[in-house]
């Protein structure tokens, strides 16, 4: 299993995802794990599908991360 952290709002919630998993399914999760509320995020049961379009996805080891884009990178 790989972890998959997101981020959101200033808040961020871990779930454990298959390692595999495409950049499309990492934001339809996200979307869904938002929605339900998990961690510190959520719940935001009307939170749009498009709400993480532009973050982005970097995947170091068996973590996945889901975060925001900053100037810096």
């Amino acid at each position: 299993m790989a972890m998959l952290s997101i981020t959101y709002e200033g808040r961020s919630a871990d779930i454990e995802v298959d390692p595999r998993i495409s950049d499309d399914d990492v934001m339809r999760t996200a979307v869904e794990v938002v929605r339900v509320g998990h961690g510190d995020l959520g719940p935001l049961p009307n939170l749009p599908d498009t709400a993480f379009r532009y973050f982005v996805i970097d995947r170091f080891g068996s973590t996945i991360y889901l975060r925001p884009k900053v100037p810096f990178g």
